[in-house]
């Protein structure tokens, strides 16, 4: 009977470590982490256990792990794509500038070292073919299947021999499979990914951030040389219709160190949020529909031995509850960086419901990423049958292929709406 007992646990302890981890209901931290000790991390806040798991990527993924200061992430077709300015590498542990891996399980599926010699910025899934990576100085085309990096889109690069001369910002895929790709000192440039030629640009020459509004509307920042402004565009016409703002009150500027700029979607209202250039610990909002700007919607509390300032992106809108979360970190120097938060707001108060203090550690947050529990999902024509074309982009400005829980944008015949699932 002991036996037998001794064998049952024994076969229980194999199937449940054989159940592999899933992280696709809470929202992923990704972190640049402790330059020069160790490489880029991913930690994740669990809805269902309000219990935070730190670094899911090295633990499903042994020795291989992702590189160095990790900048960004997107979530697009059931992979995660992980951007990180430089590779990673020593004795025990390599990653690429750019890492590939299944968004429910976290484990690897491709690794890129080397974006002809430049550093990593930013993707944009164009379809299931095919991606674009932006770098410290140009675009280039990802092919989806065998993951191999393509050519750089002309008139994308600075071409002067500094790699830092082109650098490119937030993409996103927006109207009639167009990408809409920030570049500094320049603008806007409009890319048509069939023959991956720039067809349009627009001279926005202090742009910092481009986002898309609840009603679906495509949206530019300045911020610098004294210009503060936000820039809807006319995605027929490529004209541009500016917004003028007060001293500094426009999406602070991130080029000198760059990281995902700041501002998220309200997905109820025709709103942003932001950090501007004026505060360090504040967010501010802007309602498109009104006009009405709060420079400090919500500011966040004093830490243990110093103030909480934002770090990174520092903020994300949960597209299931519509609330902010915040990641901050404390001001100062040293061991002040070891301690950092996670708040979560309600943006119908600007109260500060919730904080979660993490574990001690240089983490160094760079962005929020909002995984969506899997449900089983049908083809857009059922959702719609009697489109012609219609296109869904959830609050980031990603195009979504089969939407699944969440609010986004739908796009047909020119029209665009809001729509819940």
């Amino acid at each position: 009977m002991f036996k037998k007992l001794i064998i049952f646990l024994s076969l229980y302890i194999i199937c449940v470590s054989a159940v592999k981890a899933e992280y696709t209901n809470g929202v992923l931290i990704l972190n640049e982490d402790w330059f020069g000790h160790s490489s880029g991390s991913i930690n994740y806040y669990n809805y269902e256990t309000e219990e935070i798991e730190y670094r899911v990527f090295g633990k499903n993924n042994g020795s291989r792990c992702l590189g160095n200061t990790s900048q960004y992430a997107q979530i697009f077709e059931n992979r995660i794509y992980i951007v990180s300015k430089q590779s990673y590498g020593n004795d025990d542990f390599t990653g690429g500038r750019l890492i590939v891996a299944d968004v429910t399980t976290m484990e690897q599926i491709a690794s890129i070292s080397e974006l002809d010699g430049k550093d990593g910025r930013s993707f944009v899934g164009v379809d299931s073919k095919k991606g674009y990576i932006g770098t410290s100085d140009g675009i280039y085309v990802l092919d989806l299947d065998s993951f191999e990096l393509g050519d750089c889109i002309e008139g994308t690069s600075a071409d002067e021999g500094d790699i830092y001369s082109g650098q490119v910002g937030d993409m996103l895929c927006y109207s009639d499979d167009k990408v809409y790709a920030v570049i500094q000192d320049i603008g806007v440039v409009v890319i048509n990914p069939i023959p991956d030629e720039i067809e349009h640009s627009i001279a926005l020459p202090n742009i910092v951030s481009i986002f898309v509004t609840a009603d679906g509307s495509l949206y530019a920042s300045e911020n610098g040389n004294g210009v503060y402004n936000f820039a809807k565009i006319n995605t027929e016409t490529m004209e541009i219709d500016k917004i003028d703002m007060p001293k500094g009150m426009s999406v602070q500027n991130q080029w000198g160190s760059w990281r995902s700029s700041s501002v998220a979607c309200d997905i109820n209202n025709n709103a942003i949020y932001f950090i501007s250039s004026e505060s360090s610990k504040s967010i501010s909002r802007y309602d498109f529909e009104t006009g009405e700007l709060v420079e400090k919607f919500v500011t966040v509390p004093y830490g243990e031995k110093g103030e909480q300032i934002f770090y990174g992106t520092g903020l994300g809108v949960d597209p299931r509850s519509g609330n902010l979360i915040l990641t901050t970190t404390e001001a100062g120097y040293s061991t002040h960086f070891q301690r950092n938060w996670i708040h979560f707001v309600n943006v119908d108060t600007a109260e500060i419901e919730k904080t979660i203090r993490l574990e001690d550690y240089y983490w160094f947050p760079a962005m929020l990423i909002f995984s969506n529990k899997k449900t089983d999902t049908t083809s857009i024509e059922t959702i719609d049958s009697n489109l012609s074309k219609v296109e869904y982009y959830n609050m980031q400005g990603v195009k979504v292929e089969n939407p699944t829980n969440g609010v986004y944008v739908k796009r047909k015949g020119g029209k665009a709406t809001k729509v819940v699932f």
